[in-house]
């Protein structure tokens, strides 16, 4: 953890954390020998911290490598020197674990109690920072109760050039992963600008 942070050149501000107050209370030998011990990784503070992170990540869009960072775990220590931060791999394997156990197959529910006249998909392309290709695939529906539902089907990576026939393979397969029927797709329809790519 840093000594201070200086902020001098943009703001003519300095922060110098406060020291720990040596009028405290005094820790017993017991709370001597368990205070730098981590919690089990099935304790219920560890699991619900982990449970925490992944929410965190897939609800606000954040990158895996938040947990790399140093304010976010030193914000852990202070709360809780017990718990365990795990590196991002450890929480990617868990986000897909969870897409694999419980989102796809709630998914292709949600899929058969529709009719394919009352299903859109649609597809986008992004790049990231590495200049690597992202396309999106999500449907939207509308349930029994006639309610207007969105739901993002899939993130895959594009290892091609970004051409009509690549993308629509791609589209097609990640359809199939979830089981919809090869005649709810009998028109595609590709609009290409800015390097976005859409399929109706």
């Amino acid at each position: 953890m840093l000594d201070s942070f200086n902020f001098q050149t943009k703001h003519n501000i300095s922060y110098v954390p406060k020291k720990p107050s040596s009028s405290g209370i005094q820790l017993t030998l017991e709370e001597c020998k368990t205070r730098n011990e981590k919690y089990p990784r099935n304790h219920l503070k560890q699991v619900k911290f982990d449970e925490g992170v992944i929410n965190m990540i897939a609800l606000d869009g954040l990158p895996f490598n938040i947990v790399r960072g140093v304010g976010f775990r030193s914000l852990v220590a202070d709360l809780d020197a017990k718990i365990t931060v795990k590196n991002r791999s450890a929480y990617m394997k868990k986000i897909n674990r969870i897409i694999k156990t419980r989102t796809k197959p709630t998914l292709r529910e949600d899929l058969k109690k529709i009719t394919k006249r009352s299903c859109h998909f649609s597809c986008d392309i992004w790049s990231t920072k590495r200049r690597e290709g992202v396309l999106g695939v999500a449907a939207h529906f509308i349930n029994s109760n006639w309610e207007i539902k969105k739901k993002t089907i899939a993130f895959k990576r594009m290892t091609d050039r970004h051409k009509v026939e690549y993308i629509s393979e791609i589209f097609h397969e990640t359809l199939k992963e979830i089981d919809v029927p090869a005649d709810w797709v009998s028109c595609s329809q590709f609009t290409l600008y800015n390097n976005t790519t859409e399929e109706d």
